[in-house]
């Protein structure tokens, strides 16, 4: 196997899906075990391939395993494959910025592939806090950006998608957090959306806005 193409290899054995899966899936019961040790050597090889190898050809791998997480029709599948993005974050393999903004520049992110958008979301969720201050100021702005895909009137059917971004806002604005300075999120927000016109979902934005909104020193920090 060339270098180049190791990793890439490796995310298609991770992501294909075999005909029979693709029809059934709703129905599809794997073998656990089989399946198990399968996917546990995968991961293993991949850890591996990542490390070894070039920056761009890495890239290009996460991208591809982006790509094949927003079109899984097989949920358990891409359910794993959230969690090994996760796994390889947090044993240093690869930064989460750069597994963040993969997940977030691929053009299947839109809250009606909703398995993807929630994955992404809360995987976001779960790690921003290892992120320095400039890529949660680059996550918060795409955030932001991403909300507005979102309709301006609740919507019941995407009440999921909804909690998944809010949620990432509200910990970028939690002052306890300590993610950004407290100025820089209120000037973002009011220069995206000034006078709160136009707010994409106001349960997204408007509980992350209130706390700044309410405190004077913070808003002139």
């Amino acid at each position: 196997m060339t270098t180049e193409n190791e990793v890439s290899n490796l995310v298609s054995d991770l992501t294909k899906i075999n005909t029979v899966e693709e029809g059934f899936s709703p129905f599809l019961i794997l073998n656990q075990e089989e399946d198990t040790a399968r996917w546990e050597s995968l991961q293993s090889d991949l850890g591996a391939a990542i490390q070894r190898n070039p920056p761009e050809f890495v890239d290009l791998g996460l991208k591809q395993l982006a790509h094949g997480i927003s079109t899984q029709v097989v949920h358990t599948r891409a359910r794993k494959l959230f969690l090994l993005l996760e796994e390889l974050i947090k044993l240093g393999i690869v930064p989460a910025r750069k597994v963040f903004d993969i997940l977030l520049a691929n053009e299947k992110l839109s809250p009606h592939n909703e398995f993807y958008w929630n994955g992404t979301f809360r995987l976001i969720y779960k790690i921003i806090s290892d992120v320095d201050y400039k890529g949660v100021r680059e996550i918060m702005k795409v955030c932001l950006e991403k909300a507005r895909l979102l309709p301006n009137a609740y919507d019941l059917g995407l009440h999921l998608q909804v909690a998944a971004l809010q949620k990432v806002m509200e910990k970028i604005c939690d002052r306890k957090e300590c993610l950004l300075p407290a100025y820089f999120v209120v000037n973002e927000i009011e220069k995206m959306y000034p006078e709160n016109k136009n707010w994409p979902n106001w349960v997204c934005l408007q509980k992350a806005h209130l706390p700044f909104n309410n405190n004077g020193q913070l808003r002139n920090a």
